[in-house]
């Protein structure tokens, strides 16, 4: 869609807000002017930014593990949990970690029974390695502060889903 509002009476061009953008309007109350959509991030909007990092399928292709950072403005800190998705579309996503720390790196087992991941506890903890049953279950921690001060590394899995490989930094 096009308009002649242009200098000169050529077309200058025209972005029609999504039908769900023109009915509730932006983050905030503020409706779009004049049924035009104005992208741009607002302050109100901040708390609303999601941010996914890269998903690791599992064995079969069907399921996926992504973590989706989000800013806690009250604590001034960013805060991450890793979620369950259903690539073929047949479920809603499910949080598999509660998001209250920075939870990153997910690695899923070869068997497909474990997700590896990393946890920093937030402000200033370290991330540390811990693995977490995909069908339910609390994680287990698999590394410590006390045993890697400075934090543990991305896993990976052995291809029998036996062991775990991951860098640690030392002091």
């Amino acid at each position: 869609e096009r308009s002649a509002s242009r200098a000169g009476g050529r077309p200058s061009p025209h972005v029609a807000a999504p039908p769900a953008v023109e009915q509730q309007g932006r983050a905030g109350g503020t409706p779009p002017s004049e049924g035009c959509y104005r992208p741009g991030v607002k302050p109100v909007d901040l708390p609303l930014l999601r941010i996914p990092g890269p998903p690791t399928l599992s064995p079969d292709g069907r399921r996926a593990v992504v973590a989706v950072i989000r800013p806690d403005l009250d604590d001034d800190v960013y805060r991450a949990g890793l979620w369950l998705l259903d690539t073929t579309g047949e479920a809603p996503p499910l949080p598999l970690t509660e998001g209250r720390h920075r939870d990153s790196a997910p690695a899923w087992s070869p068997d497909g029974r474990w997700v590896a991941y990393l946890r920093a506890v937030v402000p200033d903890g370290k991330p540390q390695l811990l693995v977490l049953p995909v069908h339910g279950g609390e994680p287990r921690e698999v590394t410590t502060d006390e045993q890697h001060p400075l934090g543990a590394g991305a896993p990976r899995w052995s291809p029998d889903s036996t062991r775990l490989a991951y860098t640690a930094r030392v002091p």
